[in-house]
């Protein structure tokens, strides 16, 4: 009994700390006194780990206000942050057509910068969504180009998660 009891208060516990952890991402995107990157960090944090795989609708939401708010102030890596968000968020929903045109946009802007990992991980969630509508083709093809840039960039673990992918 005291175990199940000790197993109950810890997950009550990281319960209570992950809200801590929102509401603290959310006070400091709200104080409009901290400076743009340490707001824009923290929009992002909150969508892509506060929400994005369990509440995708409020990822979408915070994700749109990093979008706006990096847009505004012309910070265009920022900007393609948001649309990976967005798009990854959109296909968790299902919405893999919407998903698909927020992924381009993204990878048009990541070429645009010449970010080059962000470049990579785009053509990867390209290639997963692409598999999930059963175009393994289209798929290979995303995968086998996120590679070459991978193993140009020389991440090991991101070469083999690309690997696995095709596989």
């Amino acid at each position: 009994m005291k175990f199940f009891l000790g197993i109950i208060f810890l997950f009550h516990s990281f319960l209570s700390f992950s809200q801590t952890k929102v509401d603290s991402l959310r006070s400091i995107w709200e104080d409009a006194s901290n400076t743009d990157t340490i707001r824009l960090d923290a929009i992002h944090n909150l969508a892509w780990y506060g929400y994005i795989f369990s509440k995708p609708d409020s990822a979408i939401y915070y994700a749109q206000l990093e979008y706006d708010f990096a847009d505004s102030i012309n910070n265009k890596r920022r900007v393609s942050n948001a649309l990976n968000t967005l798009g990854v968020a959109h296909w968790l929903k299902g919405d893999l057509t919407l998903s698909i045109n927020l992924q381009e946009q993204c990878l048009a802007l990541r070429k645009e910068i010449g970010y080059k990992k962000g470049i990579a991980a785009t053509l990867t969630n390209l290639g997963l969504i692409y598999k999930d509508q059963g175009n393994y083709w289209k798929a290979l093809e995303y995968y086998h180009r996120s590679l070459i840039i991978k193993e140009k960039l020389g991440n090991q673990k991101s070469i083999a998660n690309t690997l696995n992918n095709i596989g």
